[in-house]
């Protein structure tokens, strides 16, 4: 296993629609870990790697967050109108 050096952060403020998937982080091959948090009251938003379907992926209720380990591109969909997200991401 390669050794790992301190890691380093990256946060943002990522708004998702309905009206198609949003990027809400890009691939990086040196992610350890992505969290995402839905900051909307009432909807929920569809998380995928590729292009979100509120429909598919992992259904991120309304202020909850979740925690995912991957290097590949993480989209985002709301299910209903606008919801605010933060997005963090811990990589080497």
């Amino acid at each position: 296993m390669p050794k790992r050096g301190a890691p380093q952060f990256n946060g943002s403020v990522v708004t998702v629609t309905t009206a198609g998937a949003v990027e809400v982080l890009a691939a990086r091959p040196t992610r350890r870990r992505a969290v995402i948090k839905n900051l909307d009251g009432s909807n929920y938003v569809g998380i995928d790697t590729g292009t979100a379907v509120a429909a598919t992926g992992y259904r991120l209720k309304a202020n909850e967050q979740v925690e995912i380990t991957t290097t590949g591109a993480i989209s985002g969909r709301a299910n209903t109108g606008d919801c605010v997200c933060t997005v963090w991401e811990e990589y080497d």
